[in-house]
């Protein structure tokens, strides 16, 4: 059986080691896309300051590696492009309910957390995500952090870039890691450079102002700890660190994991073994493992990914953690489908969901308003409490999409809106109508609405959802 969904590279078995990238989510913005010097997959840097080295763009073939002009059948060279932009990490802790902005100055001298990873991929809505580049940013700092996404994809077109925070530093891309996505499709053209691109990685530091913090570990913490142990099977030619990883039945996780370092074999391909320490009676797991398939020092989800087998191709998974250890359980990396690509396992990522729905003015018509209004839905980071101006929402939202009355309000029933927002977030999700028409919103007498909540507070869960708004003047 394969497993459920996963976001892990769904990368050819001829692989290739590269470099990696920066990204932000500071809300809605336009991505400049010209046509200058782009990358070439062949010029990476050296590593010193988190991006890596070598010859092709991270987690993607190399512009020069291999790939034929198309002229005797064969693929043509992929095009490739940069991508540059910047990632700020926010800090916030959660106060009777609502987040709250915590300053860097009252948490920490230094920054305290991990490394933030930066992908952009291709989405071709069937589920299946393709990396086109990743990067590392290895000594974040408390400002915005620069960085610069070497990029190679078959054709022109868009892809979606986020970054992930390597909370508690232990070198795993984890599934509850913060996470932050730029709102908008980045349009590669050949030799282009995108810049512009701005996100916000949000970290919840409640436990740690509270004396607590991060997570991690593997197996142990005082129980009955049994043994998952086996061989590892690399079809692809590989040297290098990789992970096996006991996973959540959805994805999520890990909840254990062992550290392998791969050996080449004669004849090609890699061999190494695992054993991981975990808890007796941890019930259904799925076990799964990953090799550093982009040379960035991570277990990511762009890195090449395969599952217990038993027997070639065919996945073993989920395995029972009871009282007796599970001996000589193979991973193979990757299973190949019967379409001869190799499936996606390991750790369930999402990037990006999106909330849509309606707005109504007080049940009725949205044109219902007064003439002239404007109206703004937006996914904020925080909830609102006070009187904003438009153009200033984006600052503290993930998504805005805005409405005029000559072009989208008036003669219409109701407005159809999409926002795109980090997976597994809570968003505050709020409409506004400007009827004065001073640019400001959340004003007394003026309409709002809130999904849920008063504070309008929304899980944005792990799949799109919809959610419809129906402003109203508070108090009638």
């Amino acid at each position: 059986m394969t497993l459920s969904s996963r976001l892990l590279l769904l990368a050819s078995a001829s692989l290739a080691l590269s470099a990696c990238g920066d990204k932000d989510d500071g809300g809605s913005g336009d991505v400049d896309t010209g046509t200058s010097t782009g990358t070439d997959g062949s010029d990476g840097t050296d590593g010193t300051d988190g991006t890596d080295g070598g010859d092709g763009a991270d987690g993607t073939d190399g512009g020069d590696e291999g790939a034929d002009d198309g002229d005797d059948g064969t693929e043509p060279d992929p095009i490739t492009a940069t991508v540059e932009g910047t990632v700020t990490v926010e800090l916030y802790q959660v106060v009777d309910g609502d987040r709250e902005a915590v300053a860097w100055a009252d948490f920490a001298s230094d920054f305290p957390f991990g490394p933030i990873f930066v992908a952009a991929y291709e989405d071709d809505g069937s589920g299946r995500e393709d990396y086109a580049g990743t990067t590392t940013v290895w000594s974040p700092t408390q400002a915005a952090n620069s960085f610069s996404l070497s990029v190679s994809m078959p054709a022109e077109g868009p892809v979606k870039v986020y970054a992930m925070l390597d909370e508690n530093g232990n070198r795993i891309m984890e599934s509850d890691e913060p996470i932050g996505a730029w709102n908008a499709d980045v349009e590669i053209v050949d030799g282009g450079l995108a810049t512009g691109v701005e996100i916000t990685v949000l970290v919840d530091v409640s436990d740690y102002l509270n004396g607590g913090g991060g997570s991690g570990g593997s197996g142990g913490g005082g129980c009955t700890e049994l043994s998952v142990n086996g061989p590892v099977t690399v079809t692809p030619d590989f040297e290098g660190e990789g992970l096996a990883m006991l996973m959540n039945l959805d994805g999520t996780g890990p909840v254990a994991w062992d550290w392998f370092d791969v050996g080449a074999v004669s004849g090609g391909g890699g061999s190494a073994s695992y054993d991981i320490p975990v808890c007796a009676n941890e019930g259904n797991v799925e076990l799964v493992g990953a090799i550093d398939s982009n040379g960035n020092q991570l277990i990511d989800p762009a890195d090449l990914s395969g599952a217990y087998v038993i027997s070639p191709d065919v996945n073993g998974n989920p395995v029972v953690v009871g009282t007796s250890d599970l001996n000589g359980y193979e991973i193979q990396i990757p299973i190949l489908g019967a379409d001869g690509e190799p499936e996606t396992n390991g750790v369930s990522v999402v990037p990006f969901v999106n909330v849509s729905g309606t707005v109504t003015y007080d049940s009725g018509r949205i044109d219902g308003l007064p003439a002239g209004s404007a109206v703004y839905v937006t996914a904020l980071k925080y909830r609102p409490s006070t009187g904003v101006s438009a153009s200033t929402l984006a600052t503290d939202a993930y998504d805005v999409d805005s409405f005029d009355w000559t072009a989208d309000i008036n003669g219409n029933a109701s407005l159809s809106y999409n926002l795109v927002v980090p997976a597994g977030q809570t968003v505050y999700l709020w409409a506004y109508a400007d009827t004065d028409l001073d640019g400001n919103v959340n004003e007394s007498g003026e309409p709002v609405s809130s999904a849920g909540s008063d504070s309008g507070a929304y899980d944005s869960g792990a799949t799109s959802s919809t959610q419809d708004l129906d402003l109203r003047v508070v108090g009638m």
